[in-house]
């Protein structure tokens, strides 16, 4: 049985850098991770009665949530707590799919439902060839796809997923490194004086705090190269938003030169204004063209009739119509007169 001991915040972001919790793919039952609470830079005792679960959602969307009522297939729990260390027995459901799954543990109580800041399991790929015939008895079908459709956007899922909490983390990982380093200290020193029979205890607790320091300084290198990542991707939305990139306009070989949401907001803006002027011309011209109409109408009345004895089209009065025939197609035309 693998045991791997972390300490865990319940305050977001205290400290920046993610705890990283490390694992293989289709890890089941026999890997337990024990977390130590924290409440900023103090031990937080778990409320007796309280419900304490693991959730988290892998690298194709697909989460998984775990409580103290769930138990293994030998009949232990999943989850358990004692004081301010709550322990969770590695599900495969956890581990199914490899790269970086984003978790927490939350703890409800009948006053309430609080989170503790997220940590990452890097999940490695298991050592097995995607290609090898495996039976639906040993690795269930539902693995053998996620596999399948991660193969296809790892990388990006990645990326994405690890970019927006990460982008400062490379300036405070040394500072951040002696803080869980002196805290772990701490615990063992306090141990320590309870009783001496403590003392391998403490010892153990050392030997935690050097892992933490090199988990630590794993996670400022990868956190410098998100931060990177970041910056580019901040930049490319930028560019798209407003057409700048680091607040300089883009040149006229950029693909968001007059491309970008703040161009077409303005030129929607502009054929606003231009419509409604142009409703207002339309409105405008018709009124006048009413008038018009009434003013002819209400002049004298007209009268035609037919010449026989010439066969000419004969009229008089409504001096405000203007007849004429079309040289085309030979038909009475008439318009009001200005």
């Amino acid at each position: 049985m693998i045991t791997q001991t972390y300490n865990l915040n319940m305050v977001p972001d205290y400290g920046s850098v993610p705890v990283v919790v490390k694992a293989s793919q289709y890890d089941k039952g026999d890997r337990i991770l024990h977390f130590v609470i924290l409440d900023g830079d103090t031990l937080y005792e778990i409320p007796q009665g309280a419900d304490v679960q693991i959730q988290g959602t892998k690298p194709d969307s697909h989460g998984f949530a775990y409580g103290m009522e769930d138990m293994t297939e030998d009949g232990r729990h999943i989850v358990s707590y004692s004081g301010s260390r709550v322990t969770v027995i590695c599900q495969e459901q956890m581990t199914a799919v490899p790269g970086t799954v984003r978790a927490e543990i939350r703890i409800i109580t009948s006053s309430g439902d609080v989170g503790s800041a997220n940590f990452v399991m890097k999940v490695e790929r298991g050592g097995l060839s995607t290609d090898t015939d495996i039976s639906e008895t040993e690795i269930p079908a539902i693995i053998a796809l996620a596999r399948h459709e991660m193969e296809m956007a790892q990388a990006a899922a990645e990326a994405a997923e690890a970019s927006s909490s990460a982008a400062a983390a490379s300036e405070q990982a040394a500072a951040t490194s002696a803080l869980v380093a002196e805290s772990a200290a701490e615990n063992a020193k306090d141990k320590a004086a309870v009783a001496a029979g403590e003392a391998d205890k403490a010892t153990a607790s050392a030997n935690d705090s050097m892992g933490f320091a090199i988990e630590a300084e794993e996670s400022a290198e990868e956190s410098a190269q998100y931060a990177l990542e970041s910056k580019n991707h901040s930049e490319d939305a930028e560019a798209w938003a407003v057409g700048e990139r680091g607040g300089i306009e883009v040149d006229s070989e950029d693909e968001t030169y007059r491309n970008n949401a703040k161009f077409y907001a303005v030129r929607s803006g502009q054929f606003a204004v231009e419509s409604e002027q142009s409703a207002v011309d339309a409105r405008k011209t018709l009124d006048e063209l009413g008038e018009r109409i009434e003013d002819a109408i209400g002049g004298s009345a007209m009268s035609a009739w037919i010449d026989f004895g010439t066969g000419q089209l004969m009229w008089e009065g409504g001096e405000r119509f203007y007849f004429y025939i079309d040289s085309e197609t030979g038909n009475l035309l008439w318009e009001v007169a200005a």
